[in-house]
Order: structure tokens, then sequence, then C-alpha cells
């Protein structure tokens, strides 16, 4: 019997192709962030990089480069409650939502890269538009809390996604931002050896026990409605149709 974790449940919009691909295939991935079309993504990291709003070394600069080419995320949605907006945005023309364990996602991932990578957790987005970085910023300050709060930034225009996403590290860069023992000028000399990951994506087994739901968007097309509930059945999945409108 596999084990169902109950603590917390995240959400994800898609496409009914694409929900058809993750089961079938079994197979999720985490993107690397500057590989993100999004231009409202980043925006602290943009920031560090382009020295606005305080004075950044150009070291800092190509160091805060590196980093973010080694940094991988994966987006889902922390509020249980169904979202026009989202449906449009991320299923229009039909699609569905997952409500998933973030715990057992979390654990697989973890298992599956635990020597390449650093699992940092599920961060909450955070919205706004107002950022007052830190002044005086030094590599010393750079750490594993620093990139989840940069990573987990985004303009308050996007607040109605109420996002939370999975961060990932090359835990090479992981382990020189730890080591204190290292001179910061050789950790600045290896963090920019880092630079431009050799992979975009990291993929992992999706496990389907962890899906206790999926819904089918409103106003979905007719062959969709009469094939999700059969399919569902067939995979063990908890299918219904949104009764949103």
């Amino acid at each position: 019997m596999v084990r169902r974790y109950i603590d917390i449940m995240i959400y994800k919009y898609m496409s009914f192709e694409q929900f058809v691909g993750l089961v079938e295939m079994q197979c999720s991935y985490l993107t690397r962030i500057d590989k993100w079309s999004d231009c409202a993504e980043g925006v602290i990291l943009s920031m560090l990089l382009g020295g606005v709003g305080q004075k950044v070394t150009e070291e800092i600069r190509q160091v805060f480069f590196s980093i973010k080419s080694n940094i991988f995320a994966q987006c889902w949605v922390n509020v249980a409650e169904e979202s026009d907006a989202m449906w449009r945005l991320y299923a229009s023309g039909g699609g569905v939502r997952i409500a998933a364990d973030e715990q057992l996602i979390k654990d697989t991932i973890s298992s599956q890269h635990e020597k390449a990578y650093t699992v940092l957790g599920l961060s909450e987005v955070w919205y706004s538009d107002q950022v007052n970085l830190i002044k005086g910023l030094s590599l010393a300050c750079i750490d594993e809390t620093l990139i989840r709060w940069a990573v987990s930034l985004k303009r308050k225009a996007f607040e109605y996604e109420k996002e939370c996403r999975f961060i990932v590290c090359d835990s090479t860069m992981v382990d020189f931002l730890k080591n204190t023992n290292i001179p910061t000028t050789q950790k600045i000399k290896q963090l920019k050896l880092l630079h431009n990951h050799r992979y975009e994506h990291i993929p992992y087994r999706f496990p389907l026990e962890a899906i206790s739901e999926v819904v089918l968007a409103p106003g979905c097309k007719t062959y969709q409605k009469n094939v999700f509930k059969p399919y569902c059945d067939n995979h063990n999945l908890n299918g219904k149709i949104s009764i949103l409108y």
C-alpha cells in the first residue's frame, strides 16, 4: 500500500492534453528560472543583476547571474477554491485542475535527485511592487533564505494567482554558499564556473498516488466531458466536473 499524505494540498491548472500526458508518462519537471518566459518573474534577481536600487559590485552581479542559472522551480496554487482567472489563463479551451499532496511530491523530487540537487522546499509567492533591497549586499548575505525570497517575489498585479512553488538548487552551489571556510574571492571564482547549468529542466517521476482530485474545467468541450470520467476511473483518479458556473 502506497502511503498517502494529507497534510497540505496544492493545486495545478493545465490543459486537457497536459493532464493526459502527465498521467500516461507519469513524469513532470522543474524549469530553470532564467528560462521562464514570464517577464514578471525573478524581479529581485533582475534588480540585483542590474544594480537597481542599491550599489552592487560587478562581482556580486556575476554571482547572482550564476545563481539564477542554477535554480529550478515548479509553480502550483495553494488555494482550494477554483479561480475563473486561472481557468482562463492556464486551461482555456478546456482543461483540468489537479489537487495533490505537497509532501509526497517534495519527497519524490528529493529522493530522485538527492545528490545532484538540493530541494529548498515549497515557498509561497509574495506579491509586491515595493522592494527594499538589502543595502551593502555582500556574498556573506547570499544564502538559501535569500534565494527562496528572491525566487518567490512577483509583481502585485499577479496576486490573483496565489502561487506557491517548489524550489530546487544545484547542490554544488548550495554547498559553496554554506561553506564559511572558503575565502570570498575563491567562492566568487567557483560560483562563476557554475554559470549556465547544462540542463534547462529537471524531470522527476510524478507520483499519481499524490493526486486526490481532478476537476474538469467549466465550459469544457463535449468530447472532453465524454471521456473525462471513464479516463479518471481507469486510472483510479477521483474525477469531477467543475460547477463554478
